[in-house]
């Protein structure tokens, strides 16, 4: 049986037209020049724009380089091997060489873009929930409230969880089931989000009652509490103050429950 499945192969290759033959091999040749370059162009664009920079130290980033590469590389690899797919699956149509059904062959090729654009959301998703996560957590340092620590999750869960639902609907899931999910996990989200902000909105309210009066600004001394310094930066929730030996991050609302005082 195998010699006879090799001679049939072989007698229907040599039955093929020499110029559709050629076609079929400059597309494979096509496909591996133009799927190598996608990947070096990829890295280079990456590089030089800095995606390098940005994705470095997010969760993704770390997993990638556990397999000894990194979220670049991962994505433009993807990208390279997605070429290829599709000069091979070009050349085999070129050559009428159909191993499988040609309707399954339909439905996969037309689904194979899909499923890389579900990766890439994915991917995209992942990264910037770990960014926003960071904004997050840099706005509300100093803020030394337990509860306010769930935030940055929060954030970062959200971003994710949308990154998942629209992954899902490139692979064709049903909408209405999208938006259940999607429609649950806010109410939870909301439902964390409004007790942990209730226990921000002192420091919020401080903070704007500071910057709209001119109570104090950069490179006032003055004293909150115990701290006292050269104000460093003043924003929504907190105040910078170096007492000369170190930074202090003081929550705004320290203001309204220890009293400010302004130095001369």
């Amino acid at each position: 049986m195998p010699v006879t499945v090799t001679r049939a192969t072989a007698d229907g290759i040599m039955g093929i037209d020499p110029a559709v033959l050629a076609l079929s091999g400059v597309v494979l040749l096509v496909g591996l020049v133009v799927g190598y370059t996608v990947r070096r162009v990829l890295v280079r664009v990456s590089r030089s724009t800095g995606v390098d920079d940005f994705v470095e130290g997010t969760t993704f980033e770390r997993v990638a380089d556990s397999f000894g590469t990194s979220t670049v590389g991962i994505v433009a690899t993807t990208a390279e091997w997605f070429v290829y797919a599709a000069a091979i699956f070009v050349s085999a149509d070129l050559l009428r060489f159909d191993p499988f059904d040609q309707a399954i062959v339909l439905r996969v090729t037309g689904y194979v873009p899909n499923v890389v654009a579900a990766f890439f959301v994915l991917v995209f998703g992942a990264i910037l929930g770990d960014k926003a996560a960071v904004v997050v957590s840099e706005r509300l340092e100093g803020v030394n409230v337990t509860e306010i620590g769930v935030l940055p999750s929060i954030v970062r869960y959200s971003v994710v969880f949308v990154a998942v639902l629209m992954a899902l609907s490139q692979l064709g899931v049903s909408t209405l089931a999208l938006y259940v999910l999607l429609t649950a996990y806010l109410f939870g989200a909301v439902a964390v989000t409004l007790v942990a902000l209730r226990l921000v909105l002192p420091s919020a309210v401080s903070g704007l009652y500071v910057i709209s009066t001119h109570q104090y600004g950069v490179g006032d001394r003055v004293r909150i509490g115990e701290v006292e310094g050269v104000v460093q930066e003043v924003d929504l929730l907190t105040t910078r103050i170096d007492d000369g030996d170190r930074e202090h991050v003081v929550p705004n609302s320290s203001l309204f429950e220890n009293g400010v005082s302004k130095k001369s």
